[in-house]
């Protein structure tokens, strides 16, 4: 009997304290790299990376990069900009923002906004909505 409520004591601990960890994350900013090198499939599981990205879901995250292109449509300006994240690849962050008029193509930005999903029509890539960008 002692052992079960061990245990069961143990999970909850551990529960609470990956909850907290989680929350805390959130309400930090993550910067793009970082995100990039936890969604390695050679270091992490897709569960892993599954469970990392929906803990920054809503967070804040910070990229430094080149801007790749600026597309204007139906659902706003998208800043879509290259960040350098080893391994000869290149991460692609779009940042949804507000204008973009003082931006142009090749420009070396710092962009910040809120985590929405991970950009599956990219090989490796997030979304990030509510963003700004300003040049280096």
């Amino acid at each position: 009997m002692k052992t079960r409520t061990g245990l069961f004591l143990t999970v909850l601990v551990a529960a609470v304290l990956l909850v907290s960890m989680q929350a805390a994350a959130a309400e930090q900013a993550v910067n793009a790299k970082t995100v990039a090198e936890h969604m390695d499939k050679g270091k992490y599981s897709a569960s892993e990376i599954k469970t990392y990205l929906k803990g920054l879901k809503g967070g804040t995250i910070t990229a430094d990069g080149k801007v790749h292109d600026i597309l204007t449509g139906k659902t706003g300006t998208r800043v879509v900009l290259s960040v350098a994240a080893g391994r000869n690849n290149d991460f692609v962050v779009d940042v949804y923002v507000n204008d973009a008029s003082a931006i142009h193509n090749g420009d070396k930005v710092s962009c910040s906004g809120e985590y929405v999903k991970y950009n599956m029509f990219t090989v490796n890539g997030i979304t990030l909505k509510n963003g700004s960008c300003k040049k280096h």
